[in-house]
């Protein structure tokens, strides 16, 4: 699953980071459609990969 959200990518880690939720990698990407952003990949309490792509908006 792969979820897009618009906010500079520091809110993100610090978000993650207040609760307890461990990023597993991260990549910078650059597309046509949405520009550069950072994607960063978390697992659920199931073992399932998710993706956070940070469009750097507010």
């Amino acid at each position: 699953m792969a979820l897009r959200i618009p906010q500079p990518p520091d809110a993100i880690e610090t978000l993650l980071d207040d609760n307890g939720i461990s990023i597993d990698s991260t990549a910078e990407r650059e597309s046509d459609a949405l520009g550069a952003y950072t994607t960063y990949y978390v697992s659920d309490p199931f073992g399932y990969t998710i993706e956070l792509i940070v469009t750097n908006e507010e």
